[in-house]
């Protein structure tokens, strides 16, 4: 009885989790998101510090995020989420009014970029063709080791062990609006692996 309502819970979790996915998609982060990529190239020292302040005046509450160009650091990039064409203006007029070698907007100095959403599509694919190998090699690993178990308990079940495990990963990173962020794929192909882990461990008890 504990397991059947133990099973349904997660059963449930997992709905939950489609309905947010399908309905809301995933909450991305900053970085996954629309952003707005400013290039700045000086000819003159400069202080990221002050960069940083004129955009924070500029953009207000807006995210964003500024750091070299390269490892010259000869250059800044502003990724900013949200930048209209008069915030654009403003920050470029304080550039100029701030570096006496920015002599006027033509010059070539800054360079705005719109930079679309990461779909999820595009991060899902390139783990597709991996995982199902992987995964395939694991099964018809526990299928030959442990073939006295049965179809199954040697295939079905480690198979629902590893789709459950990770489905009820995505399901929580769905209902809870986490942001899918480099962390959250690292993190999700960590919960892949363990699951192969499991689904190993539980057919090798049931062998015993």
């Amino acid at each position: 009885m504990k397991n059947k309502v133990i099973i349904a819970v997660l059963a449930l979790v997992i709905i939950a989790g489609v309905v947010m996915a399908v309905v809301f998609g995933f909450n991305k982060s900053f970085e996954y998101s629309y952003t707005n990529k400013i290039f700045i190239k000086f000819t003159e020292n400069f202080e990221i510090a002050d960069v940083e302040e004129m955009v924070k005046e500029v953009f207000q509450d807006a995210k964003y995020k500024v750091e070299y160009m390269d490892e010259f650091e000869d250059g800044v990039v502003v990724t900013t989420n949200t930048a209209s064409d008069e915030q654009i203006s403003s920050f470029e007029d304080k550039l100029i009014e701030k570096y006496e070698k920015f002599t006027d907007k033509n010059s070539g100095f800054m360079e705005v970029i719109h930079v679309p959403p990461v779909r999820t599509i595009d991060l899902v694919e390139v783990f597709v063709k991996p995982v199902i190998i992987v995964t395939a090699i694991v099964i018809i690993f526990l299928a030959i080791v442990f073939r006295k178990l049965g179809f199954v308990k040697a295939v079905c079940l480690p198979i629902a062990l590893i789709l459950g495990i990770n489905a009820i990963f995505v399901s929580v990173i769905a209902i809870f609006r986490i942001p899918v962020s480099d962390y959250i794929v690292s993190l999700t192909m960590f919960v892949y692996v363990l699951s192969l882990i499991v689904a190993t461990i539980y057919t090798k008890r049931l062998a015993k």
